[in-house]
């Protein structure tokens, strides 16, 4: 089976396709560079939580060990899978995770100890954390630390299933493309799979228990074993 990932993957990953007998092709639909947060007025000390929503941002904002040691001294939260594993490569543990950035919203906005967050993010990041907290009356700063750029590239071949890492990703694939009848997605988490049923309401999906591109490829496996067992 044909498996478009529409981002570049790891080693790791790349072996678990070949394992899984999956035909896997990598595109980049989408560009991340670092953005120089530092010429910013910010005041670390006027948060008490620091919220990552992806791995860009941690490896975009801790570019030294001052940025290592400031997060030491803060309540950290995260989503589940890339970026609490790249919290983890910092020597970092968050005190909550979620699946997605809503319910990681509702979990801080619970916490009668977290009054205010800074969220070092991308470019593109969308606001669902930012207006839930503020809904809680919960201090929101957002500090873009690396810019997305949709790099949006024409298919000239049709592939059984395609590997969705963000909406951004979604957004770079549609303004080119449109989806085979017979072609299913897999999406790396809620948030994503929102952002492709906006712009393919019938498509099908699929979202791994855990949001990593190993999970999503063992779940486009299982599907395909499940399906030829019918």
């Amino acid at each position: 089976m044909k498996v478009l990932s529409t981002k570049q993957l790891e080693t790791n990953a790349i072996a678990s396709a070949h394992d899984l007998q999956l035909d896997l092709t990598c595109l980049n639909f989408i560009e991340i560079k670092g953005v120089d947060y530092h010429n910013e007025a910010l005041n670390f000390n006027d948060y008490d939580t620091v919220v990552f929503t992806s791995s860009n941002a941690v490896d975009f904002f801790i570019v030294s060990q001052i940025q290592i040691d400031i997060l030491k001294t803060k309540k950290i939260a995260s989503l589940e899978g890339s970026s609490k594993a790249t919290l983890a490569k910092y020597g970092l543990a968050p005190i909550a995770t979620a699946a997605d950035s809503k319910q990681l919203a509702d979990i801080l906005q619970h916490s009668s100890d977290v009054k205010s967050v800074l969220h070092p993010c991308g470019s593109l990041a969308l606001d669902t954390l930012q207006h839930t907290l503020e809904t809680a009356d919960i201090q929101y700063k957002g500090l873009v630390v690396y810019e997305t750029i949709l790099q949006p590239q024409q298919l000239t071949e049709t592939y059984d299933f395609i590997l969705f890492y963000s909406p951004s990703g979604v957004n770079s694939f549609f303004s080119q493309n449109k989806l085979s009848p017979s072609t299913v997605c897999c999406c790396i988490g809620t948030t994503t799979a929102a952002a492709l049923k906006e712009k393919e309401p019938q498509a099908m999906i699929l979202i791994p228990e855990k949001p990593n591109p190993v999970a999503m490829l063992e779940i486009v496996h299982h599907y395909i074993f499940n399906n030829k067992e019918q």
